[in-house]
């Protein structure tokens, strides 16, 4: 690569590398940005100073206006650099209806000094009530540049230019104060702020714009002060107007920046409030707890005082429901939901309520209202809570899929008793509750007698049949604690915690009177009659699971050993001669 492709390379490398280097600066803390700055505007005052300085110094001295007018240049200049109209990151001000008059009717050199005297007068004012610091004055000091360029114009030019043959030194000045002002301010924009100049191309041209606009009135005002000094303070009425367009501007884009606030507020507290709902939706598989958050998540979303959700006749969960009118809008928006179908509202006194259907699973119409004291629900607080409503509805049928799926899983298909999985998770719960708390537990295994020749003789339908039955009579003859299941083929079994050894026997009496006393009817009208034997062994907790099925096991095949039809306990030589009553 020659010399001449690489400097481009380099240089564009170079600006990047600088560029980078402040994208990291402007990332540090705020003291160390605010330090920048004011660095920033002391070297861009003191060079403006210094500059203006030889201008005063090398400037032809004369000029339109007596010199004990200058001071009214200042102040004039002080109240038209009031009149401030934002734009993006800075402001424009009507200053050219002044500064122009200062052009043609002081000697240059002048110019600046009265402009930046000006500037900070207007500034002062606000540094002294404390709305802006000290370092805010520097700033106003630096806004003088765009007299500089313009006033070394005239400076070269010399006084005594009017009429249409200056059109071109005015030009001039004019482009000199533009291309002044607009470097400073991106430069200082730039270095002091971090604002990168292709970011303040549309401000700078803003306010140029609305500086060209203004330099002919400050022209005719000069030009009518040719012959009178203070004829050119006519002008000041235009900045008066202006003041109060521009204040009138500022109170407006002050309450719609308030409004904006509050809807950037009210939105994070929304957006909020929904993802917590949807986090809790993709989680939880409790369906109260999920009714109960929907619930507070709309009041949240929707600003409501309160609500509630209510699932057929019963009411899952309410909240600061405890106003007579408050119940009653309620009441009357859920009946409007559930007739229509669809989100519903009603107002009862002061109090707006609206309701929204929650279709899911089998039963019977939920529907989730909410209800506030005053305004009435807009349609996007009313799309919120349909939402809401919409997605709880999902995840209630999510959650019942999963209990029936988990159901199933846990069940045995033919007997809807537990399946083995469920006994052995079951069996080591207990065990392990009978360890930490000093109990006993029983397990009852039974099996049915001849079960193979009744499938062999009447066939599997039969024989399903004959385990449906028994699995009834587990079933009514259990506590809710115990737990019966299908341990496998024609065996079945009865967990009962906090069980003696008697206590289980009876249990198992029990089961077994009654079985004897059922029948299974086949196709042909003949009654099978059916038997059962039953080994029972009870823990202390002591021991695991698989040595208490054993000793189970050993007991039921001792009683199938004794004759069948009867009930052994482990450790035991025969059954007692008693037997349990029926369930």
């Amino acid at each position: 690569m020659t010399p001449e492709q690489e400097s481009p390379r380099l240089a564009a490398s170079a600006l990047a590398s600088a560029e980078d280097l402040l994208d990291e600066f402007y990332a540090a803390e705020p003291a160390t940005m605010e330090r920048r700055e004011t660095i920033t505007e002391i070297c861009s005052a003191l060079l403006l100073a210094a500059l203006a300085t030889v201008l005063v110094v090398l400037a032809p001295r004369q000029g339109v206006a007596d010199p004990s007018a200058w001071p009214l240049f200042a102040l004039a200049y002080a109240a038209a650099a009031s009149v401030r109209f934002h734009v993006g990151a800075t402001y424009t001000v009507p200053t050219q209806l002044i500064l122009v008059p200062m052009l043609l009717l002081l000697p240059a050199g002048a110019v600046a000094p009265l402009v930046v005297a000006g500037l900070v007068l207007s500034s002062l004012p606000d540094t002294l009530r404390g709305r802006t610091p000290p370092r805010f004055l520097l700033c106003a000091v630096s806004d003088g540049w765009h007299a500089l360029g313009a006033a070394a114009v005239f400076a070269v030019a010399g006084p005594g230019h009017w009429g249409v043959t200056a059109v071109g030194l005015y030009i001039a000045s004019f482009v000199a104060q533009a291309v002044t002002d607009s470097v400073t301010i991106v430069l200082r924009q730039w270095i002091g702020r971090g604002i990168r100049p292709d970011r303040q191309q549309g401000v700078v041209g803003i306010i140029q714009g609305v500086d060209a606009l203004l330099w002919p009135l400050g022209y005719l005002a000069a030009a009518a002060a040719h012959d009178g000094d203070l004829a050119w303070m006519l002008i000041l009425f235009a900045p008066v107007g202006l003041a109060v367009l521009a204040h009138d501007r500022g109170v407006r884009i002050e309450q719609a920046h308030r409004r904006l606030e509050a809807l950037r507020a009210e939105r994070s507290r929304k957006d909020q409030a929904i993802r917590r709902i949807g986090e809790a939706f993709g989680t939880t598989l409790d369906r109260e707890a999920l009714l109960e958050l929907t619930l507070h998540t709309a009041i949240d979303a929707a600003g409501a005082d309160g609500g509630r959700v209510v699932r057929g006749a019963v009411t899952t969960a309410s909240h600061r429901l405890d106003d007579a009118d408050a119940r009653e809008a309620v009441l009357a928006a859920e009946r409007a939901a559930g007739a229509e179908g669809r989100t519903a509202t009603a107002t009862v006194g002061a109090w707006h309520a609206v309701a929204c259907p929650i279709q899911a699973g089998g039963e019977s119409v939920r529907a989730l209202a909410v209800a506030r004291r005053g305004s009435a629900f807009a349609a996007d607080e009313r799309d919120i809570a349909a939402y809401l409503a919409g997605q709880a509805a999902l995840s209630v049928q999510n959650i019942e899929l999963h209990e029936r799926l988990r159901e199933q899983a846990l069940t045995d298909a033919l007997t809807g008793l537990s399946n083995h999985r469920r006994f052995r998770e079951r069996l080591d719960q207990e065990l392990a509750d009978a360890r930490r708390h000093h109990h006993e537990i029983a397990l009852v295994l039974l099996d049915l007698d001849d079960f193979k020749a009744i499938n062999d003789a009447h066939g599997h339908l039969i024989g399903d049949r004959v385990l449906q039955r028994v699995a009834e009579i587990l079933i009514a003859c259990s506590r809710p604690v115990d737990e019966a299941a299908r341990y496998g083929g024609e065996e079945l079994a009865i967990l009962l915690p906090r069980t003696s050894a008697g206590e289980a026997l009876t249990v198992a009496e029990r089961v077994r009177g009654r079985i004897a006393a059922a029948t299974v009817t086949t196709p042909g009208g003949l009654e099978l009659p059916v038997t059962a034997s039953f080994g029972i062994a009870v823990s202390d907790g002591n021991g695991d699971g698989s040595s208490l099925i054993a000793r189970a096991d050993r007991a039921l095949y001792a009683a199938k050993a004794a004759g069948k039809n009867r009930a052994l306990v482990d450790g035991a030589d025969e059954r007692p001669a008693s037997s349990a009553s029926s369930c």
